[in-house]
């Protein structure tokens, strides 16, 4: 358990602590950097690649796959996205989603 002491004058200190932290133990991966705020108006389209864990297979069953387009298109008509493509692997997925610009 990590202990931070409490301090009555600043809490900055504290943050900065935490977030060193934070850095050093537990991000296992660097993530990157976000981009400036001008790259992301207009359009959207997104790639997702996702694995099942260990890589596990003969979860892909013909139930499965009516349910994922069911929840699939709720999820579409909800939020304003269309996903004009994704395929279903023995142990993977792969989806592309867009989103019109607000």
């Amino acid at each position: 358990m990590l202990h931070v002491p409490f301090s009555t004058r600043s809490r900055v200190p504290i943050k900065n602590m935490l977030n060193k932290f934070i850095t050093e133990n537990l991000m296992t991966r660097d993530h990157l950097r976000r981009l400036s705020r001008e790259y992301y108006i207009g359009d959207a389209i997104v790639h997702w690649s996702v694995n099942i864990r260990d890589r596990r297979q003969g979860w892909l069953t013909a139930p499965f796959l009516y349910r994922f387009r069911e929840l699939l298109t709720h999820t579409t008509f909800r939020y304003g996205l269309a996903c004009p493509i994704f395929c279903l692997m023995p142990d993977h997925i792969h989806m592309q989603a867009a989103a019109p610009a607000r």
